[in-house]
């Protein structure tokens, strides 16, 4: 089968190694483009140079960009933007980048191990398979990468591929924090603070917040910023709790925001400001947070900040809800009760 016939197939996207054979087969010998659509021809043009690129490389925006402006006058440029045109090239891409990983890996690669683990975590360039993420994490965290400790750390703490085991979550977090990687300390600061898979001590979460927050990672800012408001293993201090927070927020971190709004909301060590408050709470819960949508419910339901609307107030209480916030369905129920 030539790649034309593959390509005008209503699935062409179907068998990666035919179709590349078909390019690299076709190439020298492809019929003229007066013989075939503009469209199709400049597909195929797009999938070769995607072929030839080193499995290492990233195409970028640009490249691509590029290789619209270059394609044939008669094809207009949305059609070349076709969502079917640019999975086409990244499927190529994608395949040839897992084959390379993998034949890395097997030769004991320690940083492509803990690649190709991720995609099979994640289901990229693969079919998602949590247990062969969790060999190949195995297979790298055991020559030290740090990334790969921590990723098998998050595999036994939330028992994908493996049995949930909290005792064997805190080793790896511990190996790849001891290592200064910041979501492995992170992770570490959790486990102190939850209690999970050790005695729960707050000051050791602190430090290990402090670690990871100093490091720029948004979740250890925001933890930080929570042990700070609460005084929990350190003297409680709002000051410093809304550095953090805004620090983690402007990251994007959800949580980050939600926080930062309660403190304008509340006023803690910022001046009381409902419209920031609303701000920074839509911002959270439009990342799906549920805190951040039942407080955007609130103040939408008293008109704090923002014009008072009923029907808004509920859709954001009704998120909340289903996403299992206790405050929101007491609220829907006792609504409902009313009626």
């Amino acid at each position: 089968m030539t790649i034309f016939e593959l390509l005008k197939d209503e699935n062409p996207f179907a068998d990666y190694v035919d179709v590349k054979s078909a390019i690299l087969a076709d190439r020298p010998t492809l019929p003229t483009a007066d013989d075939v659509p503009a469209e199709l021809w400049f597909l195929v043009d797009l999938a070769v140079k995607c072929c030839k690129k080193r499995p290492t490389d990233r195409i970028s925006d640009d490249e691509i960009s590029e290789w619209i402006s270059a394609g044939p006058r008669t094809v207009k440029v949305p059609t070349l933007q076709s969502p079917r045109l640019l999975a086409f090239g990244a499927m190529l891409f994608g395949q040839d980048k897992f084959t390379s990983c993998k034949q890395k890996a097997f030769a004991g690669d320690a940083d492509a191990q803990v690649r190709l683990g991720e995609m099979y975590h994640f289901g990229r360039n693969v079919e998602q398979d949590y247990k062969q993420a969790v060999q190949w994490y195995w297979e790298s965290a055991l020559q030290g990468n740090a990334n790969a400790q921590y990723n098998l750390g998050l595999m036994y703490q939330t028992g994908l591929g493996v049995d949930r085991d909290y005792k064997e979550a805190v080793q790896w977090f511990r190996k790849s924090a001891l290592q200064g990687n910041a979501n492995g300390q992170f992770h570490i600061g959790l486990v102190y603070e939850k209690g999970l898979g050790v005695e729960q001590d707050h000051s050791q979460a602190v430090e290990w917040y402090r670690k990871s927050a100093l490091q720029g990672n948004a979740n250890g800012q925001c933890s930080l910023g929570f042990m700070y408001r609460n005084g929990l293993g350190v003297k409680q201090d709002h000051k410093h709790a809304a550095d953090w927070f805004r620090k983690s927020a402007l990251q994007g971190n959800a949580n980050g925001q939600f926080y930062l709004g309660f403190m304008y909301e509340r006023g803690l060590a910022v001046k009381q400001d409902h419209k920031q408050a609303v701000e920074w709470y839509r911002k959270s819960a439009l990342q799906g947070d549920p805190n951040g949508q039942f407080s955007l419910g609130f103040m939408y339901e008293h008109g704090l900040g923002v014009e008072k609307d009923s029907k808004l107030a509920e859709q954001w209480f009704r998120k909340s809800a289903l996403q299992g916030h206790a405050g929101a369905q007491f609220h829907l129920r006792r609504t409902a009760g009313s009626d």
